[in-house]
């Protein structure tokens, strides 16, 4: 008898499978841990490397049953979904820095020259990825760059007269205005997320009791807060529509030219002073650049992938937790019981709505199966993991062929 290798499984298609495939024995398989998908993928490539002999009858069978029961699985979008949310939640924890950073230079900076000198040193590090470039994806790149501007311009005018920590907790209501958006929009929004929205703004409301802070300042900050809703809508957008490094490269050039032109007279008249400046504050302009501006955008685009954006809106009301302890480490800032309160309320508003609940399972112990020829795999032709579903139900559809036969 011949080896097993030697049989139909050495075609280009089935000799895909091992890489492709994972044996899942499971009636629920995006309940699968992921050693236990290695443990079993190991063991599926054993069985067609090895010299097994088997019976060519019982070959067929398998064969047969591997075509009968591959489908696509909802586990990549779930595994997408989750990825999305930690990258969203290391990018809010990163922007946490960013208050507190600006308000420490603009102490030292003028605005103008600040804005100019953060888009620009990040925009000159994604210039070799302006190549093959189109009309659509310069007009997204451009809205996209103004409104990253409008967020920032307006923190730095606001963070003049206004606390970081309580600051940051007014950027916080991003999360209601995206809901204001999308209602505005036509967009159905889920109740769980509605309701995470009403108690962050309540929490933030709750910090501000008392607080005693510039209107001015808060107003400016309000607006920044409206400014990044409108990008994070954008943003959903745009990402689905073009790649990533090359959508960042053109949304920081834009900035960048803009922060130039304002910032021309001033740096023509103190270009010396301006100089020495920067040199002194150097270690917080690299921080401000690579950290809070290149890395924080990156990672934030490719999380809005595969999270909705008023989800995002309310990951980042993580945001002010953060930059309030940063705020109180750089800055001497402290709270007051009404700010842990509220504060509180924010962190469980982030909770609620990150937590979904479970999907009910089906009845049935395999979904619908796949009827239609298979076609060949090819090498990571695609994204997509092919997850066939060993169980018990497999006996039941031979006996069903048999009784028709």
């Amino acid at each position: 008898m011949r080896p097993y290798s030697t049989y139909s499984l050495t075609r280009p298609k089935y000799l895909c499978r091992p890489i492709r495939l994972i044996f899942c024995i499971s009636s629920t398989p995006t309940e699968c841990a992921s050693q236990e998908l290695s443990l079993l993928l190991f063991f599926f490539k054993s069985i067609l490397l090895l010299e097994v002999e088997m019976p060519k009858q019982d070959l067929t069978e398998l064969q047969n049953s591997l075509d009968k029961v591959e489908m696509t699985t909802s586990a990549p979008e779930n595994n997408r979904y989750l990825l999305g949310v930690l990258l969203i939640i290391l990018a809010t924890l990163i922007y946490s820095s960013i208050f507190p950073v600006t308000k420490g230079l603009i102490s030292h900076i003028s605005k103008e020259v600040l804005v100019a000198v953060r888009f620009t040193m990040a925009a000159v590090v994604f210039a070799p990825f302006l190549r093959n470039l189109n009309i659509r994806l310069v007009r997204d790149g451009a809205i996209m760059g103004l409104l990253f501007l409008g967020t920032y311009v307006s923190a730095t005018f606001g963070l003049e007269t206004f606390s970081a920590n309580r600051g940051a907790f007014t950027f916080g209501l991003s999360a209601i205005f995206v809901m204001l958006f999308d209602l505005l929009l036509g967009k159905r929004i889920a109740p769980r997320a509605i309701l995470g929205a009403v108690l962050a703004f309540n929490g933030i409301g709750v910090m501000f009791w008392g607080s005693g802070e510039s209107l001015n300042g808060a107003g400016w900050l309000l607006l920044c807060a409206l400014f990044n809703s409108a990008f994070l809508i954008a943003i959903q957008q745009f990402v689905q529509r073009h790649p990533t490094v090359q959508l960042v490269a053109v949304g920081l050039w834009v900035p960048a030219v803009a922060g130039l032109l304002w910032a021309a007279p001033e740096l023509t008249g103190h270009f010396e002073a301006i100089v020495a400046s920067l040199s002194v504050n150097l270690g917080g302009l690299i921080y401000l650049v690579v950290v809070d501006t290149i890395v924080f955008t990156w990672i934030e685009m490719i999380g809005q992938r595969w999270v909705p954006a008023t989800e995002v809106a309310i990951l980042q009301t993580l945001e002010p937790l953060m930059t309030a302890i940063i705020s109180f480490w750089l800055l001497g800032e402290t709270f007051e019981t009404h700010d842990f309160i509220g504060a509180g309320m924010v962190l469980a508003a982030m909770i609620l709505v990150v937590t979904r609940p479970k999907v009910e399972e089906s009845s049935s112990p395999v979904s619908v199966l796949t009827e239609s020829v298979p076609q060949p795999l090819e090498l990571l032709a695609t994204s997509e993991v092919f997850i066939p579903v060993i169980n018990l139900q497999l006996q039941t559809d031979e006996q069903q062929i048999l009784d028709e036969k």
